[in-house]
């Protein structure tokens, strides 16, 4: 008796499945799988590096007695509100004619795979090239300044390297100081949640060059080549170049050593200090991730790069942060999948009802 209610159940379910398509039984089911485990997402990236800035004052004069953003063209645009509060008013100072010019961020978009984890930040690997640039750029110093440095120039030519973030790929606590102190060149890093982040280099150049003076001298000591952060933006690397630097208005020439230190990026906090003659610039930035627990909209990501110049005692030092902003978004064809599953999950309980199934 038993098996015969059997087949006649089974029966009744194959008449109340039958009015039922195999496209839209294929949606109910993919569609469902990707509600519960996340799947295709598009997304929209942007890089930009901020460098030399000055988050508050620690000098008497230009460039130290306001902010600066000088490695352009991979910046922010001219007025943009503030990377560096939440909700801040645009910089003003930053369009000063004469002081900077406008840059462009690195930019891309396309197409990737989100696996959700249960308890953990989505983690995601974004493909080599997925963003880039080409472009030159300059900053024009004023004439009267005394025994600083200022960035004269930027090149930026490369695509970024594979990056895979997760959750214990970023820097931990560091605590990085060249010698002479913590206000020569310090890196202070507070790790996010779970220490998400992750190595993602650059594969090209983004080529920096500036200018020193010295009291009591004549003329600017001007490199005769430029160095190439992207050898360390995004990854636990190091880089060193020998330099020289000419000044025509004394005939002189000199060679100096700069070695640079990266680290991966985080969703956490960074903190670095750099200190060039008798004045401190200091810049702050927090990473963030505001994505939903299928690893669905914004995160920032930041990274220190900090540049020791061996010289004399006790050398100079200056530093760029990175920042790395991505949106994601369901892949059009994912929602589609969701829409068909749910009008197939109607389509069922109508048949159902109509075979007296209910």
């Amino acid at each position: 008796m038993l098996r015969n209610m059997d087949r006649t159940l089974r029966g009744d379910w194959l008449r109340c499945l039958a009015p039922l398509r195999a496209p839209a039984l294929a949606a109910l089911v993919v569609g469902l799988a990707w509600n519960a485990q996340a799947g295709p997402a598009m997304f929209t990236a942007s890089l930009s590096q901020h460098a030399f800035g000055n988050d508050y004052t620690a000098g008497g004069f230009y460039p130290y007695s306001t902010y600066v953003l000088t490695a352009l063209p991979i910046g922010r645009a001219c007025g943009a509100s503030a990377p560096y509060t939440t909700g801040g008013a645009a910089d003003p100072a930053y369009c000063t004619a004469g002081v900077r010019a406008a840059g462009a961020p690195a930019t891309g978009s396309g197409s990737l795979s989100l696996a959700a984890t249960v308890g953990a930040p989505v983690p995601f690997q974004l493909p080599q090239s997925a963003l880039g640039i080409s472009a030159t750029g300059s900053v024009r110093p004023r004439t009267t300044f005394t025994a600083t440095y200022v960035f004269k120039g930027t090149s930026a030519a490369f695509v970024n390297g594979p990056g895979s973030f997760f959750a214990g790929g970023g820097p931990g606590a560091v605590n990085f100081r060249y010698p002479y102190g913590a206000f020569k060149g310090w890196v202070v890093i507070s790790p996010g949640p779970q220490r998400f982040g992750g190595a993602m280099g650059l594969i090209g150049k983004l080529g920096m060059s500036g200018v020193y003076t010295r009291s009591g001298q004549s003329g600017q000591w001007s490199p005769t080549q430029s160095w190439n952060m992207a050898a360390v933006l995004g990854q636990n690397a190091s880089y060193q170049k020998q330099v020289k630097f000419e000044n025509a208005a004394l005939a002189a020439s000199e060679m100096r050593m700069m070695k640079a230190t990266g680290f991966a990026w985080t969703t956490g906090e960074i903190l670095v200090t750099a200190r060039v003659g008798g004045f401190t610039t200091t810049m702050q930035r927090t990473g963030y991730d505001d994505r939903t627990a299928m690893g669905l909209g914004n995160i920032q990501l930041v990274t220190p790069v900090l540049t020791h110049w061996v010289g004399a005692s006790p050398g100079d030092h200056t530093a760029q942060i990175g920042v790395l902003k991505l949106h994601f978004v369901p892949e059009p064809g994912a929602g589609l999948l969701l829409a068909a599953g749910a009008v197939a999950l109607q389509l069922l309980h109508r048949a159902v009802r109509r075979g007296g199934c209910a």
